[in-house]
């Protein structure tokens, strides 16, 4: 039971980092979208996220008020983010609608960007840690069953 319990525990740690790097993935999605919205729709901010449709916590808002003030609470509230993400998207949330659309854009293109690293530098890690961490799970399942045999 207890090498069970070192197996899953191996492979658990291996499935959080695919899925974050998943919703990164969908970040980075929703970001290109928002960009083609500014761009051909020219939409409202509240309008733009009353349409998108991610399962992203922090894109469900209150949608009256204060845009940054909304935004800032729902970004800090989805606990899937990590400090670097968060720090990205309060940036991003202080720059959305501040300037015309070609400065809009060049905004979101800007945060295309970091999101398309943080999304390679996570490729990378999970090319490295996802195999040792179920590695580590079985050998350590293994000597737990050597050890109780």
């Amino acid at each position: 039971m207890l090498s069970a319990c070192a197996v899953y525990t191996g492979f658990l740690i291996s499935k959080s980092y695919i899925c974050r790097l998943e919703y990164l993935k969908k970040i980075h999605k929703m970001l290109f979208e928002i960009k083609g919205m500014i761009q051909f729709r020219e939409l409202k901010i509240y309008e733009i996220f009353s349409r998108l449709d991610y399962e992203l916590e922090f894109i469900h808002f209150k949608q009256n008020g204060n845009f940054f003030d909304n935004w800032e609470e729902s970004v800090n509230k989805d606990k899937n983010l990590y400090t670097k993400e968060k720090t990205l998207l309060l940036q991003f949330g202080r720059e959305l609608g501040t300037t015309d659309t070609a400065g809009q854009i060049a905004i979101i293109n800007l945060y295309l960007q970091y999101f398309k690293t943080l999304i390679d530098e996570m490729s990378l890690d999970i090319a490295k840690k996802t195999k040792s961490y179920r590695a580590m799970g079985i050998f350590f399942a293994s000597i737990i069953f050597i050890i109780g045999v």
